[in-house]
């Protein structure tokens, strides 16, 4: 999630509490009724205590990789969307 630029709030404090837990863990997520946030739930293996808990915002992919493209924009140095080898526009998609 780095890579995307996304910081999960929580998670390096939720990774310390489970392994000073010990114990087998259950996970389970739950998305925010917007759709805006998701959080990660550790419960104990029971499931009847929450253990920790980290969270991110949605959509999960906000911005491409450094150095690469988002899927539908054209690569760097070609601002038009055009093929490279030939100029034509990429109507087909970045499949095509």
């Amino acid at each position: 999630m780095r890579k995307y630029g996304i910081e999960p709030l929580g998670l390096e404090a939720a990774v310390q509490a489970v392994r000073a837990y010990g114990r087998p863990v259950r996970t389970g997520m739950v998305d925010a009724a917007d759709r805006s946030w998701t959080a990660l739930l550790f419960l104990t293996q029971d499931g009847g205590t929450l253990l920790a808990c980290a969270g991110w915002p949605l959509p999960l992919v906000r911005r491409p990789p450094v150095g690469k493209p988002s899927i539908g924009e054209p690569p760097a140095g070609e601002p038009d969307g055009g093929r490279a080898d030939t100029g034509a526009p990429d109507v087909g998609g970045p499949l095509s």
